[in-house]
């Protein structure tokens, strides 16, 4: 399975989450013991705040699963994608349909 990696802090000095590289290696390890490929070109590292639902990278990842050029996102935590509601979830399920899957490495959303 092709996947994307989105990673995102809500500030270059963020401290009290974890960092784009921690994010990254994170997500990494998880796609690999789900047996999914990453695709390079699809790692996605933003600097945006939660509320804030213009973040370029983001724009990119939906581009690619509505092309068709991923089957999977990996995230640390959900609220990656969103700290104050629910929108981007549900626009990824609306661009994926039913060959896209969501997969969280953490369990936890704090």
């Amino acid at each position: 399975m092709r996947s994307a990696i989105y990673c995102r802090v809500s500030s270059p000095g963020q401290r009290n989450t974890t960092s784009l590289p921690e994010q990254e290696r994170i997500n990494r390890g998880h796609a690999a013991t789900l047996a999914w490929d990453v695709s390079e070109p699809h790692v996605y590292r933003e600097v945006e705040g939660g509320e804030d639902l213009y973040r370029p990278c983001m724009d990119r990842l939906w581009d690619a699963i509505q092309a068709h050029e991923i089957d999977a996102v990996v995230i640390d935590v959900l609220d990656r994608l969103t700290a104050s509601n629910a929108w981007p979830v549900m626009r990824f399920i609306s661009a994926s349909s039913s060959r896209s899957w969501i997969a969280s490495a953490s369990k936890s959303t704090s």
